[in-house]
């Protein structure tokens, strides 16, 4: 990897930081140099309330999605990484962020390519009084926000009790 955009890698749609050398094609530690910001600062917040979370960087070959453990001081714990191909490449957030009406134009197909909501199966989000979407246990801004990793702007995602 020679240029800084490929080294680069992101939490959602949030830039992180650059990986120091090569980019992770396996598990293991690699270094990386983070980028101060929201994409870093969610990147610790949700490794402390989950554990394991899903990184993409945009390799050679097309997007890679890392299974990180840690990240602290500089190096990066990787527990797989996994080239992510068909379909599921297009709308993963591996890319580098989109300008914002361009970002808000791709929110708006994805958010409507989930279909209705079924009234007869609700949301399995605690609190959540709306219908699950067909081949889902989550209404339309939930499963957006799972898929996404990042609240749903479409629509008011009901309060979480």
């Amino acid at each position: 990897m020679s240029t800084q955009e490929s080294t680069e890698f992101y939490f959602a749609h949030d830039v992180v930081g650059r990986f120091d050398a090569e980019a992770p094609t396996a598990s293991g530690p690699y270094g990386y140099v983070p980028y101060e910001g929201r994409g870093h600062s969610q990147l610790e917040q949700a490794l402390a309330q989950l554990g394991t979370v899903r990184c993409t960087y945009l390799g050679p070959s097309g997007p890679v999605a890392l299974e990180i453990t840690a990240a602290s001081g500089g190096v990066l714990v990787v527990a797989s990484a996994q080239r992510i191909q068909g379909r599921f490449a297009a709308w993963h957030p591996a890319a580098p962020p989109l300008p914002g009406d361009e970002r808000e134009r791709q929110d708006e197909r994805f958010y409507a390519a989930l279909g209705p909501e079924r009234a007869d199966v609700p949301c399995q989000r605690p609190g959540c009084p709306r219908g699950a979407i067909e081949q889902s246990v989550l209404c339309r801004p939930h499963h957006f926000e799972m898929v996404q990793g990042r609240p749903c702007p479409t629509e008011s995602s009901p309060p979480d009790r």
